[in-house]
């Protein structure tokens, strides 16, 4: 019922319920903007663990891939602006650029300056589809705990235990924080 699933969400829970009506009569969902924006960590928050360590761990490693690349080539990227100083051109534009790096560098190192770039977009589409599935995903996870806890127990100690096991996890939202802020001062001394 929606009692129980709201007893199940507790935070947020007239903007949960009524995307949830949505979802179940009409099939929609809507974007959802904190799941867009913080990711992995917005389904860790809301206890979704299993997909918010995958999510989480995968934009990771994008960001740890995209920052390693940009390192190991930045002697190529000063190069390119002293090949582009040299050439005269005072604005140059990205066909500039792929000439220019076509004369200089082999295809592979191409591939290897435009990752970084790659990397972000394929970010960027990670956080898109979170924010596009995120309600859904969050209405499926709630469905299937309510279910759950209803085959266990019953009455007031079945609302006790939604109670007790919705809502969302505080705790790992402000881990995440500081991790994200340590990050943060770490790339600044690299």
């Amino acid at each position: 019922t929606g009692a129980e699933m709201a007893k199940c969400v507790k935070v947020n829970t007239p903007y949960y319920m009524q995307v949830f009506s949505r979802i179940k009569t009409i099939g929609s969902s809507r974007f959802n903007f904190a799941a867009f924006l913080f990711g992995g960590g917005w389904y860790l928050y809301r206890k979704q663990y299993l997909k918010g360590t995958i999510i989480t761990a995968i934009m990771f490693l994008l960001t740890l891939g995209q920052d390693f690349i940009a390192y190991a080539t930045r002697d190529m990227w000063i190069t390119l602006a002293k090949a582009i100083q040299s050439s005269g051109i005072t604005y140059p534009t990205y066909i500039d650029y792929f000439s220019l790096m076509s004369s200089k560098f082999s295809w592979w190192e191409i591939c290897l300056l435009l990752a970084p770039y790659i990397l972000s977009f394929i970010s960027f589409v990670l956080m898109l589809v979170c924010g596009f599935r995120g309600n859904r995903s969050y209405y499926k996870h709630t469905i299937t705990k309510v279910k759950k806890l209803k085959s266990e127990k019953s009455g007031e100690e079945l609302t006790k235990t939604l109670s007790d096991n919705g809502g969302v996890n505080t705790a790992i939202a402000w881990s995440l924080i500081a991790c994200e802020i340590i990050m943060m001062i770490a790339m600044m001394f690299v």
